[in-house]
């Protein structure tokens, strides 16, 4: 084979078209007991006596976090209700002050994220509930509270969701 002399020319246009898709971001939660070596909650969250004055409230437990793909942060809310209750949320951040009936219409906070984290806990500093990603020994402590009202004559038995959000 041989090659002919000359010179090259490029007069055309080369479109190039690359395709491809964004992961998705993903988040994922789970309880954990509040213990030296916090375990998975597992399910049937116990509360004390509930009476229509004050809000009873159950055990202590952290929320361990892995996330995905995020790019700005991770948001976490509260949600569930039973006629005749009222369900409210308290929270201790490590070093903090402890905050108490907190109703579930009041976000529990937002923390910048970015990347991918594994088994990291839900923090706050303060007052505040969740704002940064810290360990288990410094992750804020949260408990679910019931008070009844007045008119309450079955017992609570309700689903309580915790709801993560990666935006």
């Amino acid at each position: 084979m041989s090659l002919a002399s000359g010179a090259l020319a490029n007069t055309g246009t080369d479109t190039v078209t690359a395709t491809g898709t964004v992961p998705a971001p993903t988040v994922s939660v789970v309880l954990m007991t509040d213990a030296a070596t916090p375990a998975d909650f597992g399910t049937g969250y116990a509360l004390n006596q509930l009476n229509n004055s004050t809000f009873a409230y159950g055990s202590n437990f952290l929320i361990k976090l892995t996330y995905a793909n995020v790019t700005t942060n991770v948001s976490l809310a509260l949600s569930g209700s039973q006629a005749n209750y009222l369900l409210a949320y308290r929270h201790t951040p490590s070093g903090g002050t402890l905050t108490s009936d907190v109703p579930f219409s009041t976000s529990v906070g937002t923390a910048t994220a970015s990347g991918t984290a594994t088994d990291t806990y839900a923090s706050g500093a303060t007052t505040t509930a969740f704002n940064a990603f810290g360990t288990s020994t410094g992750a804020t402590r949260f408990a679910i509270g019931a008070k009844s009202t007045t008119a309450a004559v079955t017992s609570l038995s309700t689903t309580i969701t915790l709801t993560a959000t990666a935006n």
